[in-house]
């Protein structure tokens, strides 16, 4: 009996791991602060909407800092089991102010920008495409700020009340930019 739940259970974990394996990347990396999980990680440059009232895609949908762009630098940023804010595990923690600052190693090239709430068809995420100063040694910087109370307050009272928002999380991480292959969704 338990060979027949086998196949049909490994094909639906296989299945649910198609959308992640489809946008695999490099990964950049990974810490835990104020009860979030934050993973970064960078793929192919992808088109995005304007975001303007047609949804129709930009003349440049790549366009990073002005012009073409290069990679598409991610943050997936979700609740920890000891979050103190109300997520669930695992959810995503929405309205987040993400800023980033990318420096290319050993020169004074630097980029920085806002990473915008995104959704993939692996789920949802905050994310810019970049205009890199081609393959090398890069740091990225995140600056993680909490929800702005203009649009997601939190309850004060003493029965329902939520704990105040913590101080904005700076993390570092070190990454290699190997250039673009051309693969969309991917290296």
């Amino acid at each position: 009996m338990k060979t027949l739940y086998a196949l049909p259970l490994a094909a639906l974990l296989l299945g649910a791991a198609a959308p992640a394996a489809l946008a695999a990347g490099r990964d950049i990396g990974a810490a835990e602060r104020e009860g979030m999980s934050i993973v970064t990680r960078y793929i192919q440059a992808v088109e995005v909407e304007t975001g303007d009232e047609s949804g129709k895609p930009a003349a440049n949908p790549h366009a990073g800092h002005g012009g073409p762009a290069d990679a598409h630098l991610e943050a997936v940023i979700t609740a920890t089991r000891d979050n103190a804010y109300g997520f669930f595990p695992g959810a995503f923690v929405p309205y987040l102010q993400v800023e980033y600052i990318v420096r290319k190693q050993g020169t004074d090239w630097v980029g920085d920008g806002v990473l915008k709430p995104m959704i993939a068809s692996d789920g949802p995420h905050y994310a810019a495409n970049l205009l890199l100063n081609g393959p090398g040694k890069y740091t990225v910087e995140l600056i993680v700020a909490p929800p702005s109370a203009k649009v997601f307050p939190r309850h004060l009272d003493k029965e329902t009340g939520a704990k105040p928002w913590w101080q904005p999380v700076s993390l570092e991480w070190a990454f290699t930019f190997v250039g673009s292959t051309g693969k969309k969704g991917g290296y």
